[in-house]
């Protein structure tokens, strides 16, 4: 429960409140935090720690089976906040957590069993995961509500079925697919037995159903539904009703998932025409289609008919609207991104300055729109090589979003990456990474996870130019920030410390190389086992030093076991077993004459 708690903690920077009453099911709340201050929004936790829960492994994914009584399953569905299971992992103090929901549940007949996924460990990058999850309380009403009306009214009930049905849409846009298609299957049956085929909360049931059905993978499920429903929506209502071409839309979506573009292209050209004569080439209906559109045609490969579409599109709008209206600057930011994605990178390059400069003169250097454009530009520079000028606006950039948005929005971190790609035009590395970490570092703070990462990297890339004063400093301070931040034995942290212990080693402060390493080697034992590479290392590191220090006995019998667990982990042959096995040989031999 600690553990979990300080991952909650140090990687979410979140609220974590133990649950002290009785054990019946649920271990903790977890209330999602912005900016240090609470936002209301809760996830409750169930919490498995030791190795016994990570001894059935998965078979469709990476991860860990998790069972349990179907009475419990039943307790988390009808709890009044989300639920997730949460598998710590007290070797490595390491967790990984899934949603309790009929989406991720298999009923067995003892109960039901779900998948704990490898890849959704409980850290940074789960944040926006679990923020959805946690804004989405409204699951156990809802069902509530539906089993009560089908309990006093029946479930056939007009009430019942659009209660059904609203439930069905708010599963869906929670992104629980599999349980929104089940609500939606069973409203749409139950309404065209009441109401019949042709009503049109029948046709509005089965327009969900399709968005369910397609955002579930079943395309093929959703085709039939949605050419059944086009053809009934326009022989009741006509071919040019609003709710026909919605049909017709998500019908074309199918269409391009299913590989069937030819049929996908001549319904969308249609449907678009139709769009644009009945609700207006401004109509968000209209715009949003024209970009599903555009990229069916790039799927297609049909390079000629997306620039067409697209410059028409533009050209439209600055007849009707003027160049600096945001309709028209919309319609060019997306004649850039079609450019960039054509290779036609020099174009879009000229399209993306004049509309940037507009946005800024329209809207504002910090609007969202402005950024967006301002990031297409930095990848277009960046790939015509003017990476200075990448580099500039790239950093301007960043700290717009970083102010208008927060350091730790998915906008923000994406950006930090972007200026960490961005190569240097004398291709000096040192000299790049140093501007990185300093452009990091005015950008997102001195403890930023981003900026760390650049601080550690260029520390290894100092000592690998000789500069071993230099990254010992980095180094050294990288490591205390990592440690306040992070923690003593988290695995970045530790990564760290052997960096520094291997720099002081280098700088031939053996001593403070020894002290160091052995602090460090029981954590990393403990926090990422005996044979973990970076443990490993550090082992080597330590032995290193305490040769050099005249303790030959201590290195060889540390040196020994680590050879082996090398050759074990690598194979007789690498490199790094071959190196270490010649440092082993010159030891001086033991006083009784036995081979070091």
């Amino acid at each position: 429960m600690h553990g979990v708690g300080l991952l909650v903690h140090r990687e979410l920077q979140w609220k974590f409140r133990e649950q002290h009453e009785s054990d019946v099911g649920i271990d903790a709340v977890i209330e999602v935090a912005s900016a240090g201050n609470a936002t209301g929004k809760l996830i409750a936790a169930q919490i498995k720690a030791g190795a016994s829960w990570f001894r059935e492994p998965a078979k469709s994914e990476r991860g860990w089976v998790f069972r349990a009584k179907k009475r419990l399953l039943d307790y988390w569905l009808g709890y009044e906040i989300p639920v997730v299971v949460v598998l710590y992992n007290e070797a490595t103090q390491q967790a990984y957590w899934q949603h309790v929901s009929m989406t991720h549940v298999t009923l067995t007949r003892s109960g039901f069993r779900m998948t704990v996924p490898e890849s959704q460990q409980l850290e940074h990058s789960a944040a926006g995961k679990l923020s959805a999850l946690a804004a989405f309380p409204l699951a156990a009403p809802l069902l509530r509500h539906v089993a009560e009306l089908r309990d006093t009214l029946g479930a056939d009930h007009p009430q019942t079925l659009s209660a059904t049905a609203d439930a069905a849409a708010a599963f869906q846009k929670a992104g629980e697919y599999r349980v929104a298609v089940d609500y939606g299957k069973d409203a749409l049956a139950r309404f065209r037995s009441v109401s019949g085929a042709d009503h049109p909360d029948t046709l509005e049931t089965a327009y969900g159903l399709i968005c369910s059905l397609n955002l579930n993978g079943e395309h093929e499920a959703a085709r039939r539904l949605a050419e059944d429903t086009l053809a009934r929506r326009r022989r009741v209502l006509g071919a040019d009703d609003y709710r026909a071409l919605l049909t017709a839309e998500a019908l074309v979506t199918t269409l391009s998932r299913l590989g069937d573009y030819d049929a996908a292209r001549s319904l969308g050209r249609d449907t678009l025409t139709r769009l644009r004569s009945t609700l207006g080439e401004e109509h968000s209906e209209t715009v949003d289609f024209a970009e599903v559109f555009v990229t069916i045609l790039a799927r297609m490969g049909d390079r000629e008919g997306v620039l067409d579409h697209v410059r028409q599109a533009l050209m439209i709008k600055r007849q009707k609207l003027g160049s600096d209206h945001p309709h028209t600057l919309i319609a060019a930011h997306n004649l850039v991104y079609t450019l960039a994605h054509l290779g036609e990178d020099e174009a879009a390059r000229k399209l993306a300055e004049d509309t940037l400069a507009r946005r800024r003169r329209v809207l504002g250097p910090d609007d969202f729109r402005t950024l967006r454009t301002a990031e297409a530009l930095v990848s277009l520079l960046s790939r015509l090589g003017d990476y200075d000028a990448a580099r500039a606006l790239c950093l301007d950039t960043l700290l717009r979003r970083r102010t208008t948005l927060g350091n730790d929005h998915p906008e923000t971190t994406e950006l930090a990456r972007m200026l960490l790609a961005i190569p240097d035009n004398m291709g000096e590395d040192m000299a790049l990474d140093a501007a990185q970490y300093k452009y990091l570092r005015e950008a997102l703070g001195d403890d930023h996870p981003d900026t760390l990462a650049a601080a550690s990297a260029l520390a290894l890339l100092l000592g690998e130019f000789g500069e071993n004063e230099t990254a010992l400093e980095v180094g050294e301070d990288t490591l205390a920030r990592r440690r306040r931040v992070l923690g003593p034995d988290h695995p970045h942290t530790l990564v760290t410390a052997h960096n520094v212990a291997v720099t002081l080693n280098e700088l031939g402060h053996y001593e403070a190389a020894r002290k160091l390493a052995e602090d460090t080697l029981p954590l990393c034992r403990r926090a990422l086992a005996g044979d973990h590479f970076v443990t490993l290392r550090m082992a080597i590191a330590l032995a290193f030093a305490l040769s050099r220090l005249g303790d030959h006995e201590a290195a060889r019998s540390l040196g020994q076991d680590t050879l082996t667990r090398l050759c074990a982990t690598l194979g007789p042959g690498d490199p790094e077993v071959t190196s270490f096995a010649d440092f082993l040989a010159t030891l001086p031999p033991r006083p009784d004459g036995a081979n070091a």
